[in-house]
């Protein structure tokens, strides 16, 4: 189950479709679903920095442009978003 947090006056909801995250809309924090490298940018030719486990808790910063399927962790830190749930 994703917990979402809202700061602000303004909440945004993402859309959660079989436990992923399907919507530009997102929570300030995801779990990983799916063990996934990071990589240094949002595509597969990017090298890999480290891994992730089922059930991290990572910070989401934001998505990549223009399809919105990576997302952001950190600086230079980038994996799938379909990945998170």
């Amino acid at each position: 189950m994703l917990w979402l947090g809202a700061s602000g006056s303004v909440e945004a909801v993402p859309v959660i479709e079989n436990d992923v995250i399907i919507s530009n809309a997102l929570p300030d924090w995801g779990t990983v679903c799916i063990a996934s490298d990071v990589r240094g940018g949002p595509d597969e030719m990017y090298d890999v920095r480290y891994s992730v486990s089922v059930g991290e808790r990572v910070r989401i910063h934001d998505q990549s442009r223009p399809d919105g399927t990576w997302v952001s962790i950190g600086a230079a830190q980038w994996l799938p978003l379909k990945n998170l749930c």
